[in-house]
């Protein structure tokens, strides 16, 4: 969906928003799906979005959309086979949750049909005397369904991340990161503060300052872009997916109409259903040497649904360690000792956890 799709709207649009939304469960009232986008309809947006681990407003723009797709497929609905782009849906997540529970391992659960699911429905194929072809179609699901290995929809589950930290290839075990300093002048420079200090320069003299912190450490450091240039989160993503690093920061700046928000937050995947369990811990890390590092509010760590966390195979963290909103803050943020102060809390923390994991597999 190219167009936002929001309150007052009306049309053919909003009717399948409001259908699909239905399927989903969510009770539209006396209006069902009337092609009205009125308060009621918002209201059961914001409901799914919230559920989903969304940015809540009320508003269907593309992540909801993608979402609100995704979250139609049930497994069974259609054939599912290696693709690209690779087939995304919760039918790709419960055949996934199925093939886990029976030995055949797909790597994750994130619902994304790659190489990792073709090769464990190829081998379950073999194991039960069918064509290995790597389509899960109608014989395939009903075998799995014989064997009483019923995906389980009611529990939350957490994805083991796919970290390159535990290939045996990489015989140096030197650990690889990616900083993905967030927007880029000049085209996006991101949030505003009230002095016109920028997002987009913020996060980049931080990931500066953690880049020459974690090198000093031995740990290898890539950028997800080059100064000055601006790139979508998509293709952050699979910059990073293709570097095989073992961890991804994404580094932002929060943003608040109230101006006295303040304080710091850490972000790790989660739908609302599924979570990463390595991306909560980095998070956590991160975000208590930012609090005991810089006396900061602590807005907690919370699980969210963002691009860059969910497309990323290997550990991701998104981290906000100030409101540039706030002016208090944003003076701040305009310190170079301030920044340094930040970058090298965010390197503990990432520091920290890259050598919990890395021991963990020694």
């Amino acid at each position: 969906m190219e167009q936002t799709i929001k309150k007052n709207d009306r049309g053919e649009e909003v009717v399948d928003i409001q259908r699909r939304l239905i399927a989903l469960g969510f009770d539209l009232g006396k209006s069902a799906a009337d092609g009205v986008f009125g308060e009621q309809t918002e209201t059961i947006v914001k409901a799914f979005q919230q559920k989903r681990g969304l940015i809540v407003d009320g508003v269907v723009g593309e992540e909801t959309w993608r979402e609100l797709v995704e979250a139609s497929y049930r497994l069974g609905d259609r054939a599912l086979y290696y693709r690209y782009p690779p087939l995304r849906g919760d039918d790709v997540r419960e055949l996934q949750m199925s093939l886990n529970s029976l030995g055949f391992h797909t790597q994750d659960e994130a619902g994304v049909f790659e190489q990792e699911t073709d090769q464990a429905v190829r081998e379950f194929q073999r194991n039960i005397g069918l064509p290995p072809d790597g389509i899960a179609g109608e014989e395939t699901i009903d075998a799995l369904n014989s064997l009483k290995k019923a995906v389980s929809t009611g529990s939350r589950f957490a994805i083991p991340d796919k970290r390159y930290i535990c290939n045996s290839s990489r015989g140096d075990r030197r650990l690889k990161i990616m900083l993905d300093p967030g927007h880029g002048l000049p085209k996006d420079p991101g949030a505003v503060g009230a002095f016109g200090l920028t997002e987009a320069e913020v996060c980049w003299r931080i990931a500066l300052g953690c880049r020459w912190i974690l090198e000093q450490r031995g740990v290898e450091v890539v950028f997800s872009r080059e100064e000055g240039e601006t790139i979508p989160e998509g293709e952050r993503s699979q910059r990073a997916n293709q570097q095989e690093v073992d961890c991804l920061l994404s580094i932002h700046l929060n943003f608040s109409r109230d101006m006295q928000a303040e304080g710091s937050t850490c972000f790790y995947f989660s739908n609302g259903r599924w979570y990463s369990k390595a991306g909560k811990k980095a998070a956590h890390l991160i975000q208590d040497e930012l609090i005991r590092g810089l006396a900061l509010v602590d807005c907690r760590v919370h699980g969210m649904n963002y691009s860059i966390l969910r497309k990323t195979r290997m550990t991701a963290v998104q981290v906000e360690p100030a409101f540039i909103s706030n002016v208090k803050e944003e003076r701040l943020l305009g310190s170079g000792s301030y920044i340094e102060t930040i970058s090298r809390a965010i390197s503990q923390g990432v520091a920290r956890f890259l050598e919990m994991e890395k021991q963990s597999i020694i």
